[in-house]
């Protein structure tokens, strides 16, 4: 039986998965659901478990949600390599920077306005800030020249703040190198959320 993977084209936790289950040669089928929709795309993440979290990955019985521990999980299946410590923590970084982006934009889709001097909004802007430098930095210094998952990750993070036009990245020479570097990769052009608007 193919694997299954639940979630939306644009979500970059959902891309990284579908990259790394695409560089591991393992087939799967994409089940795309609209996750903000109330009605019945939310009645199947719902019958995938309680957290109604994408990507949501199937494999026989066993339902997994969350980018992560898919990752552990499949690289265990193809009895890979997991991460060092310093890859889980360059991880780490791109998970905040996502976790802030993603906690302005739902908010701002809920009609808040996200732009006020509140301590939670700053907070988010703060750690996007940072961990954008940061992330910048990594790439002048090379962290990224090799493509595994940490790089799927930052791809991924990147171009989702390119398409969804969360930030100017003009200031970040490295990333935006990094972006273009990778930008004809098969996986990044068949994973691109734009062909699926």
């Amino acid at each position: 039986m193919k694997m299954k993977v639940y979630g939306s084209h644009p979500s970059p936790f959902v891309r990284r998965t579908k990259m790394l289950l695409m560089s591991l040669g393992l087939e799967f089928e994409f089940v795309p659901l609209n996750i903000y929709d109330m009605g019945a795309d939310r009645s199947i993440l719902a019958t995938l478990g309680p957290i109604k979290k994408i990507p949501v990955l199937q494999n026989g019985d066993v339902i997994l949600s969350d980018s992560k521990l898919i990752y552990h999980y499949l690289m265990n299946l193809k009895s890979a390599q997991s991460f060092d410590l310093e890859s889980e923590k360059m991880l780490l970084t791109i998970d905040a920077a996502n976790d802030a982006f993603v906690n302005l934009v739902l908010p701002k889709r809920s009609g808040i306005d996200v732009s006020e001097d509140k301590m939670y909004f700053n907070l988010q802007r703060e750690r996007i800030s940072d961990t954008l430098k940061f992330l910048n930095q990594a790439c002048l210094d090379g962290k990224f020249e090799d493509w595994n998952y940490c790089a799927i990750c930052l791809y991924c993070l990147v171009d989702w703040i390119d398409f969804r036009e969360l930030h100017d990245l003009a200031p970040f020479e490295g990333l935006l190198s990094f972006k273009q570097n990778a930008a004809k990769r098969a996986d990044v052009i068949d994973t691109d959320p734009r062909k699926f608007v």
